[in-house]
């Protein structure tokens, strides 16, 4: 029998931002069961769920698009499993998308190529200024990044300019500001919105009140023919 994948598009709610990435898959496994999918299992001493996440989020950060699949041992409508996940889903998690993989795929966990953010908090200085430094940084051939690790590892040599390939921002007449970025997940390393964020405001001074920051992640991508796509075709 090929495999039987049912690949997933969630949403991961401003009720659960604070929602650890473990316990976001969790509930999700919860979920599948509720609904009573035909989820496959490991063998062994202590079987799991063949599900797996695209790409881990921050805690506190919210997403439009979250992408999950699990591996199935039959196949049944599309429409049946969607629905029944759909009514067995937690509060803060909506299913807005699902589609059936036959045969062998590259795990979405490994076809990840970028993401993009929206981050909104307050700004109060010049907008004018603010859209001539990020377009600066954009001009600019390299930033060069040290990336600390946890636990003592080695710390990552990033360039913080290939990571980010586009961004851009906004500021409202309440003093709201909305940066837009875009930024690769190579193999190599990557980094999260805050972080480069952080680095920005450290070398062009901004007074980015980052702990107010609420960051939402727009969508994944995967590379297709030289760009990119949205995962599962958006």
């Amino acid at each position: 029998m090929q495999p039987i994948r049912l690949r997933m598009c969630l949403s991961k709610d401003e009720s659960i931002r604070f929602v650890s990435h473990l316990e976001y898959a969790k509930a999700l496994e919860r979920a599948l069961r509720r609904a009573k999918l035909p989820a496959a299992y490991s063998e062994g001493f202590n079987p799991h769920m063949k599900l797996s996440l695209a790409s881990a989020l921050a805690v506190g950060t919210t997403s439009r698009n979250e992408y999950a699949e699990v591996e199935l041992t039959e196949k049944r409508p599309l429409a049946e499993l969607a629905g029944a996940l759909s009514k067995a889903l937690p509060p803060g998690m909506r299913l807005i998308k699902a589609l059936l993989v036959e045969g062998p795929a590259p795990k979405l966990m490994a076809v990840v190529a970028g993401a993009s953010y929206l981050i909104s908090l307050p700004f109060d200085g010049d907008p004018v200024v603010l859209k001539q430094q990020i377009e600066a940084f954009m001009a600019m051939p390299s930033f060069p990044y040290e990336k600390r690790s946890p636990k003592g590892k080695p710390a990552k040599q990033l360039d913080l300019r290939a990571l980010i390939r586009q961004m851009s921002a906004t500021v409202d007449e309440a003093g709201m500001a909305s940066i837009a970025l875009s930024i690769a997940m190579p193999p190599a390393g990557t980094i999260k919105p805050l972080e480069a964020l952080q680095a920005l405001q450290e070398h062009f001074q901004w007074s980015l009140p980052l702990e107010r920051a609420l960051v939402e992640r727009v969508a994944l991508y995967e590379n297709q023919q030289g760009g990119w796509r949205p995962l599962l075709g958006g």
